[in-house]
């Protein structure tokens, strides 16, 4: 792909005989094609392959062991290991939440102090909606990473949304019943927490 122009070395080393370079995409164009083949390879081979009924009912329900296993289940064949940041994640969210009959996706959205990384409503004020904040952790050094790290994860990202007010857009907007969920990651894995209220 450097070859054809695809690619655009920026830096390099040599380590013994090896040669490490760093890459990049050279202009919007290329980028363009890059986004439209994952996007359409992420549709085509994971989401649209997998029935994400169990997903969308334990989301709905609050059911967070339910919706960590359906999240876990469709992390497997879609992330790499060099996949792992909080961009990735968010993206793979959006992407396998897309597609419910009930519920709109809203990526980014202004509410509170900041923004928050998703929000799902219905479109009907007397129905549940969600605020979803998501967290990755990181290995630091040689220390292995832990459940309990990503429990603690998951309830700061709770606690952003709590101290960030990310429910307040929803609440101007009327929607009275409101659940949270923080989602942690870490390479192909993710612990899901919930709150209800706001």
């Amino acid at each position: 792909m450097f070859f054809t122009g695809y690619l655009k070395i920026i830096s390099r080393r040599f380590e013994s005989d090896k040669l490490y370079a760093t890459l990049v995409i050279p202009n919007r164009e290329t980028r363009y094609i890059y986004s439209e083949k994952i996007i359409n390879w992420f549709n085509t081979d994971i989401v649209s392959k997998a029935d994400r009924t169990p997903l969308f009912t334990a989301m709905k329900n609050g059911d967070a062991e339910g919706f960590e296993k359906e999240i876990n289940k469709l992390l497997t064949p879609s992330i790499s290991y060099m996949d792992s940041y909080e961009n990735f994640y968010h993206g793979f969210m959006v992407g396998i939440l897309t597609g419910s009959n009930e519920y709109m996706v809203k990526s980014n959205r202004e509410s509170g102090n900041g923004r928050s990384d998703i929000l799902m409503i219905t479109g009907d004020v007397f129905e549940k909606a969600f605020v979803i904040e998501l967290k990755t952790v990181k290995r630091e050094g040689k220390k292995p990473v832990t459940l309990e790290m990503l429990d603690a994860a998951a309830e700061e990202a709770i606690k952003q949304i709590d101290d960030n007010a990310y429910t307040d857009a929803l609440l101007e907007e009327g929607y009275g019943n409101l659940g949270r969920y923080g989602i942690s990651f870490f390479k192909k894995r993710c612990r899901v927490h919930y709150k209800d209220g706001y």
